[in-house]
């Protein structure tokens, strides 16, 4: 969660407390607040919806550790459901082409990994420990609240056309238009070079065209 976050996690702590016929004291606040800041305040407030109507726990005042085991396991799938965005582009043969997903954290995940062609170029072979080293990553991110990642995903295409000087071609956008648009918006330089081991998997792709 950011700051801007700050008051409407304490009216809707207040909310819960109240809920359960409990005052929410200050140092309450700030333990909850300190616990939830890696997550975004949606998923926390969806969290905490959860364990009020769960027909075991819900009769009891959450602790911290509950919404955060919500939370985490919301994360897990999360992170798969990421992976198969990325699966998409990877089986769509897009390596040439640059690409804007709509999650800030799939980008800066990838970018961790290499970049966009060292990852397209994947085997079938590789694909499983791939997976795990981007959903490890992807939850990384996501826990953070703030990070850097790049605004596109730059495809060898344009790593090359923007060597020589050449036009690049707009980005594909994979999920989300309108996300799309506001990850692209946020990220640094799209122009940013690419990665040696990337630049070495495009060398290897004009070589193969």
């Amino acid at each position: 969660m950011q700051r801007d976050d700050a008051e409407p996690f304490k009216a809707l702590m207040s909310g819960v407390y109240g809920f359960y016929a409990r005052d929410l004291s200050e140092f309450a606040l700030s333990v909850w607040w300190g616990a939830m800041r890696p997550f975004e305040f949606d998923e926390v407030k969806h969290a905490l919806n959860r364990h009020v109507v769960d027909p075991d726990s819900g009769q009891f005042l959450p602790k911290p550790a509950d919404v955060v085991r919500v939370l985490e396991g919301g994360r897990q799938d999360t992170a798969a459901l990421a992976w198969g965005k990325v699966m998409k582009a990877i089986t769509g043969a897009w390596a040439s082409e640059s690409l804007v997903f709509d999650d800030p954290a799939i980008h800066a995940a990838i970018r961790d990994m290499g970049g966009w062609p060292l990852l397209a170029a994947v085997t079938n072979d590789e694909l499983p420990f791939k997976q795990r080293e981007f959903e490890t990553r992807y939850r990384a991110y996501k826990g953070r609240g703030e990070f850097d990642y790049p605004a596109t995903l730059a495809g060898t295409s344009e790593a090359h056309n923007a060597r020589i000087g050449a036009r690049c071609d707009p980005p594909k956008m994979i999920g989300d238009p309108e996300r799309c648009l506001l990850v692209r918006q946020g990220g640094a330089s799209e122009r940013k070079a690419l990665p040696p081991m990337a630049r070495a998997v495009e060398r290897l792709l004009e070589r193969q065209a």
